[in-house]
């Protein structure tokens, strides 16, 4: 998990605990203790809730790291209204 997504994530499970599996929140909370068989639900608890929530980074974020030629990616020129780029600007010699 991506360290900007943990808080999603952390907020997620525990809604999902509390919507899905309740019994184990409630176990945990009133024997205050985390046995072997407890374990076991929670892992499982935990592997479903992965399967169904992806918090990994998105796609697009793969394609906003800078080429290899540089650190910077090149800056479009602005089109014209016929969207051919415009030509630079003349310097005025003084």
């Amino acid at each position: 998990i991506p360290a900007k997504r943990v808080r999603d994530f952390e907020r997620d499970l525990f809604r999902s605990m509390d919507a899905q599996y309740k019994k184990i929140a409630d176990t945990i909370g009133s024997t205050k203790k985390f046995d072997a068989d407890t374990e076991k639900q929670v892992r499982a608890m935990l592997d479903e809730f992965k399967k169904t929530n992806s918090y990994a980074e998105k796609p697009a974020a793969a394609a906003a790291k800078p080429k290899a030629g540089g650190d910077k990616p090149a800056a479009a020129k602005p089109a014209s209204t016929d969207g051919k780029p415009k030509p630079e600007p003349k310097k005025a010699h003084a």
